[in-house]
């Protein structure tokens, strides 16, 4: 974002909050627009327009902060998120419970296999918890996502914490995805 498309979305603020607008003085004003172009340079005018418009239409009565618009643009791309972290729930799922995708209880039990001749075969209890995922599947996970678990038993890690609490689960996974995407974007340069 360049210094005059920070200027509009200040002066888009003024327009918004016209009676707490009027307890600024021009300085204020200003050095708003100093402090939001050294925040937002690196997004897009879009982006921040669309956080923007998020705070506004959520019916925030106070004029945003810098920390308010960055958690909206937080939330502009949810659905990426919401498909990222479906994702990662099933390659999660896949290595703590193995490739057969069922639970067995501690005397094993038998599973629908393709490779069987009669279609069933026996799986000991050990064997549920094994799994045929490969340091090769890892990486063909998205980069946030291998960033994010840093490896293979980091994913039976969240596996874990995402099966106590899941949406504690993805508010953390999307807190630490601004900030992956971010280190993502400054190893690009």
């Amino acid at each position: 974002m360049t210094r005059d498309e920070a200027k509009k979305i200040v002066m888009r603020v003024r327009n918004l909050y016209m009676s707490q607008a009027r307890q600024y003085t021009e300085t204020d004003w200003q050095t708003m627009i100093d402090v939001w172009y050294e925040q937002f340079k690196a997004e897009s005018y879009d982006d921040v327009y669309k956080a923007l418009t998020m705070y506004v239409n959520n019916g925030k009565q106070y004029i945003p902060n810098v920390a308010d618009i960055i958690n909206e643009m937080i939330n502009i791309d949810e659905p990426e998120t919401a498909k990222l972290f479906k994702r990662l729930k099933k390659e999660c799922d896949i290595i703590a419970n193995g490739i057969e995708h069922v639970v067995l209880d501690d005397l094993g039990g038998v599973v629908k296999d393709p490779n069987s001749p009669t279609g069933w075969r026996y799986i000991t209890p050990e064997a549920h918890t094994t799994t045929k995922y490969t340091q090769a599947d890892f990486a063909n996970l998205p980069m946030e996502l291998q960033i994010y678990a840093e490896d293979i038993d980091g994913l039976r890690k969240l596996n874990d914490e995402i099966l106590s609490n899941e949406r504690f689960a993805y508010k953390r996974f999307k807190d630490h995805l601004t900030y992956i995407r971010n280190e993502m974007k400054e190893r690009a340069k």
